[in-house]
């Protein structure tokens, strides 16, 4: 917000526009914050080594094997795929506009180099994620592979399916636990979601107060979108299921979706978590509205939506099996502590059998 003093003016926390601001503590105490200027800076170009496994990858998924370790390493970078790219049309394109933009699309993946409007949002090798999966699955499973290291640490998020489809691969199971989402009813969420807001409002006979949470949905199981052969998701149940142990790697970048994954994850008990809290709780207010405030015409965003996680019993943060950060003596001499973590137990694993 300091960049925008307009805003800070108008809701009184500052009474003139200036490149000063002064804050005072309950202590009476106070500091003044003030842009550097003609001033000489010493910086200092230091390069901070790769770590040559996990280092980020300029693709939107990828994984490599490693036979000699008995483990592979995935790096799932984004929730987005062929799929998701025209399905996304119908929600965020204006109706008249969604042909010109489907066509646009379908153009942009014939080419060798797309638009960079697409380009960093699916795989050109695998431009559909499960056909992805299904390949990583099957590799590994032929091979006798039994550990998979899923990195999300890179991964801001994009199309919860996507992540439901990789659990369908990891399990054998055609049932798990998924989120129950409440609305938190207001003339924004009114504004903004009007189809839901009258179907809830049939529910619940016309009575919806605002300032109120009202259920929306109760996801008995997560997969139902999977196993629908009706939907463009579906995945058969002949599907290759990993046989071994899966580690997913975590930290502050994983959110939304990704986020979503790992409380699945977790709560399902579908691999162990190693690393940080993730960039949103499992359990609180989500789907964010953007709109305008009505005096300065600043744009912001609103949550009009609250999730509950499928196991109510581990809390409303996001909290790993392992709990590992990087020291500064990890970023200088290339050292990736959430890896060698994962290598570890799988060493621990191996040898109590």
């Amino acid at each position: 917000m300091f960049n925008i003093p307009e805003y800070l003016k108008e809701i009184g926390v500052i009474k003139e526009l200036t490149d000063k601001l002064s804050l005072t503590f309950d202590d009476d105490e106070f500091i003044e914050i003030t842009p550097t200027k003609d001033k000489e800076q010493n910086l200092y170009n230091k390069k901070i080594p790769s770590f040559e496994i996990t280092k980020r990858q300029n693709k939107t998924y990828f994984y490599n094997t490693y036979p000699d370790q008995d483990f592979a390493y995935f790096q799932f970078n984004i929730c987005h795929d062929k799929i998701d790219i025209l399905d996304a049309i119908q929600t965020y394109v204006k109706p008249w506009l969604q042909p010109v933009a489907k066509a646009f699309v379908k153009r942009q993946f014939k080419k060798e180099q797309p638009s960079s409007l697409i380009a960093d949002s699916y795989n050109k090798e695998y431009p559909i994620f499960r056909d992805f999966v299904w390949e990583l699955i099957d590799s590994l499973n032929n091979a006798n592979i039994s550990n998979l290291i899923i990195d999300v640490r890179n991964n801001p998020g994009g199309n919860t399916i996507l992540c439901k489809q990789l659990l369908f691969f990891l399990t054998d199971k055609t049932e798990i636990k998924g989120f129950t989402e409440y609305a938190y009813i207001s003339e924004i969420y009114k504004a903004y979601f009007t189809d839901t807001y009258e179907n809830l409002e049939k529910e619940n006979k016309g009575v919806l107060e605002n300032g109120k949470m009202v259920l929306i949905y109760q996801d008995k199981n997560a997969l139902s979108d999977i196993l629908d052969s009706t939907s463009k998701y579906h995945i058969g149940v002949n599907r290759p299921v990993f046989k071994g142990n899966v580690y997913f790697l975590s930290n502050y970048n994983t959110g939304s979706a990704a986020a979503l994954l790992i409380t699945l994850a977790q709560d399902n008990s579908i691999g162990t978590i190693i690393g940080t809290s993730v960039g949103n709780n499992p359990t609180g207010a989500t789907t964010w509205a953007q709109f305008e405030l009505p005096k300065t015409k600043t744009k912001t965003v609103m949550a009009t939506s609250y999730y509950i996680r499928p196991d109510t019993s581990k809390g409303i943060e996001q909290m790993p099996d392992y709990w590992i950060e990087y020291s500064i003596q990890d970023y200088l001499t290339g050292k990736d502590p959430y890896f060698e973590k994962a290598i570890e137990l799988i060493i621990k694993n191996k040898a109590s059998r």
